[in-house]
């Protein structure tokens, strides 16, 4: 949110109202990646993976095998490659923790 906002202008406490539309300004970005990285999917399939792109980044995204199996048509093929970064997020504290 602060990459996006600038945080000095957020006071706390937020209302509900406030939370949401500051996460909707926070989800253009990635809506958008979505869209133009693999154009013409279903809500669901495209809320998954603005969700994903929330979560990793726009580039990792894009880059992503899950991002080409999805282009290519192959959600079975595409909806395995999450349990990948699931492993890798969690890893990835121990791995930056010992550099």
């Amino acid at each position: 949110m602060c990459h996006v906002n600038d945080c000095s202008k957020i006071k706390a406490p937020l209302t509900k109202e406030q939370a949401v539309e500051l996460l909707m300004e926070d989800l253009v970005p990635h809506e958008s990646c979505v869209d133009s990285a693999i154009p013409g999917l279903d809500i669901d399939k495209f809320s998954a993976l603005v969700s994903f792109s929330f979560n990793i980044g726009c580039n990792a995204l894009k880059i992503s095998t899950l991002a080409k199996e999805a282009k290519a048509g192959n959600y079975k093929a595409a909806a395995e490659e999450f349990d990948k970064w699931v492993c890798l997020l969690l890893i990835r504290p121990l791995i930056v923790s010992n550099l």
